[in-house]
């Protein structure tokens, strides 16, 4: 597709004619596998030949053309889908390291990905070191860097206190010395951050989150130069950690309205951000998007949107949470985010559980830190939902 605009793109990228019905839409190719009339056109296919599908665990044309259409709006040359987002990092770390190799981590990340460099990826053979790249990340990774490093690895806003890394700071300081650099983007989606563009090796999503936007599919999506993708497809199709056909059509057809439902929780968030500023019974708030934010000039300088995601601390035990949680109505706890409606998440209780107090306490994580997913209801409508929480602690 020629230059576009990412509100065309994640309408009509990937998209055609179907060559035979003409359908508007991509069909469903709800097949594991797919024939051949001559021996010759096996094995081209088995050569590579473009278009020509052999079995689903290793490409089918319902998925191929929603990887299209995320390699394009992130203005990445190949993407690859995942049956999830934790699959789609795994198969990135395990891809790109052997034996011997070390990794530079972000200390703030998601708990699922901070498990899998804590207790399976040192099982490779691997050393991960985790690093502080909130402040100083220039100096930091610097400081770090070692002879068999192989990539620095980092997400931009943080899950859960929505802090900022400075792309271009990570940037410099890893091509400096020809390393790589892996980003995880879910937080931020493409319509409001483009770290490719920045000079990030790779990106990926968990795409359960806003690519899907709709709370119902698991998936994950890998996206950067097609070259550096090769081996992380192959891992793919050799461990199995693909993507089904209805999944990833449900994921195209998410993807098309990305764009209108960000903006609405931009929107929504920065609302709701200024609003639980002002109730005495919040104690911080976490977003990039107020003036008040030591990350907003970053954050400004690297995104379009500040999105949907936020943080707010309570003075809190467990009694006071359960009866915060209570008086809400309509906004409900739930371990994900992304989706069209507003939920709220305890990480100490969930995605932060199995860290010791002492590691949560170095990231901001209270007992009282409650994340929320804001989403696209009317917005007078949400805080009206959470004041009804805060009043009854």
């Amino acid at each position: 597709m020629t230059r576009k605009s990412i509100s065309t793109k994640v309408v009509h990228a990937g998209e055609r004619l179907d060559p035979q019905t003409k359908s508007l839409t991509t069909p469903i190719y709800q097949s594991s596998v797919f024939g051949f009339e001559t021996a010759d056109d096996m094995i081209a296919a088995f050569e590579g030949k473009p278009d020509a599908y052999i079995y689903s665990r290793i490409a089918n044309p319902t998925i191929a053309a929603v990887e299209k259409k995320l390699a394009e709006i992130e203005n990445g040359e190949d993407a690859i889908l995942f049956a999830s987002g934790l699959a789609a990092s795994y198969a990135i770390f395990a891809s790109l390291i052997k034996s011997g190799d070390h990794i530079i981590s972000a200390g703030d990340i998601y708990g699922g990905t901070a498990t899998q460099l804590k207790e399976f990826i040192p099982n490779l053979g691997v050393e991960v070191s985790f690093v502080d790249l909130i402040n100083d990340p220039e100096v930091n990774i610097q400081k770090n860097i070692r002879p068999n490093t192989k990539f620095v690895f980092f997400e931009t806003p943080t899950n859960p206190t929505i802090k900022i890394v400075d792309i271009e700071a990570v940037v410099r300081a890893v091509k400096k010395r020809q390393l790589l650099t892996v980003m995880d983007n879910t937080f931020a989606s493409p319509v409001n951050q483009q770290p490719l563009s920045m000079g990030i090796d790779i990106s990926y999503h968990s795409a359960t989150k806003y690519l899907g936007g709709h709370d119902d599919l698991t998936a994950g999506v890998v996206i950067g130069r097609a070259e550096m993708l090769k081996q992380i497809r192959r891992y793919r199709t050799y461990v199995g950690a693909s993507i089904d056909p209805q999944t990833a059509w449900l994921l195209g057809r998410g993807i098309k309205t990305l764009d209108v439902r960000m903006e609405r929780q931009n929107k929504n968030a920065l609302v709701l951000a200024k609003h639980l500023s002002t109730n005495p019974k919040v104690k911080r708030v976490f977003y990039p998007g107020l003036e008040s934010s030591p990350y907003h000039a970053t954050a400004k300088k690297q995104m379009s949107g500040f999105g949907g995601m936020l943080a707010f601390e309570i003075e809190s035990d467990r009694n006071k949470m359960n009866l915060f949680i209570k008086n809400l109505e309509m906004i409900k706890l739930i371990p994900s985010l992304g989706g069209v409606e507003t939920t709220i998440l305890i990480p100490a209780y969930s995605s932060h559980f199995f860290m010791t107090p002492e590691e949560r306490k170095a990231l901001d994580i209270s007992v009282g830190l409650i994340r929320v997913n804001t989403g696209i209801e009317y917005i007078e409508d949400i805080i009206e939902d959470f004041e009804r929480g805060l009043q009854g602690i």
